[in-house]
């Protein structure tokens, strides 16, 4: 009887919202849009309820409409909707919650809500959206009271693909240091530590997608120096195993493939931010799809 009753009451609070965000002033639409997020998030059940063609629509006219503000959290509040209600998940490739997303995320370049929300719908609708321009859209947010939810959600991003995210991270002003500083940020609330978590398991993530990424550079690469650097990583990230692998590690690189692979790193995961010089060219903070390009 309980389950039954918090079912029905969230089932009217959810059809006041709706009515609320179908009408009025645009800072109505707003509000309803975020308490509606809030409801979903927080109530799986008011999920359920609001799986309707009608919700939808409604989330959609505002999504589609109206202030940034009130677009971003339209999208929020459909990003939570999938989440919770795999049904209103399935559907979102045909009932216009995916395009509506990606216009959004194209629109208001200053949110993140909409590249949130397209993190729980799966590989095909990051790949429509851009995965590198959804991470550059999450990466900044790390930082933010919601880096929790960010981290979670650039979490599903990078297991999506990997190899493809590592370039994009390191593409992004500041790139994985970031994610490391976020890691290790201090605090003692179940958000901070949910965070430092999840960007652990990114970090993880971008570990193992290391010999992908390595192995693109050497499949493209026209430059001679641009695939003996890509060698240089690879056989670091294999010596980091060994025990006497990075025994040499400040040596530099003068001369020879030992001295060379000394030069490299203890772990060449830390080699995403390019840390390391070869014949004496530095090549400091260049993502390693620079180096495919060349």
């Amino acid at each position: 009887p309980a389950a039954a009753e918090a079912a029905a009451h969230a089932a009217r609070a959810v059809a006041t919202l709706l009515a609320v965000a179908s009408g009025g002033c645009d800072t109505g639409k707003n509000n309803a849009a975020v308490a509606l997020g809030w409801m979903f998030k927080h109530c799986p059940a008011a999920a359920e309820a609001a799986h309707t063609a009608d919700a939808v629509a409604t989330l959609l006219a505002v999504a589609n409409g109206g202030s940034d503000w009130g677009k971003c959290n339209a999208a929020l509040a459909l990003g939570w909707l999938c989440a919770h209600c795999p049904a209103a998940a399935a559907a979102a490739p045909t009932s216009g919650v995916v395009a509506a997303l990606i216009a959004v995320h194209n629109s208001v370049p200053s949110r993140a809500g909409a590249a949130f929300a397209l993190s729980f719908l799966g590989d095909a609708a990051v790949t429509r959206a851009g995965l590198a321009g959804v991470v550059a859209r999450l990466l900044p947010y790390l930082d933010s009271r919601d880096r929790r939810e960010v981290a979670e959600a650039l979490l599903r991003v990078v297991r999506m693909r990997p190899a493809e995210a590592a370039a994009a991270i390191a593409a992004c002003e500041g790139g994985r240091g970031r994610i490391e500083a976020a890691a290790v940020r201090p605090g003692d609330g179940d958000n901070d530590v949910a965070a430092g978590r999840a960007c652990a398991a990114i970090i993880t993530a971008l570990d193992a997608a290391v010999p992908d990424v390595l192995d693109g550079v050497l499949r493209t690469t026209k430059h001679p120096q641009g695939a003996a650097c890509a060698v240089q990583l690879r056989v670091g990230d294999a010596a980091a195993h060994a025990p006497t692998a990075a025994a040499g590690g400040a040596g530099g690189a003068r001369g020879g493939a030992a001295d060379a692979h000394a030069s490299v790193g203890p772990r060449a995961s830390a080699t995403l931010r390019g840390r390391m010089s070869f014949r004496s060219v530095a090549l400091r903070e260049q993502p390693l799809a620079a180096h495919a390009a060349v």
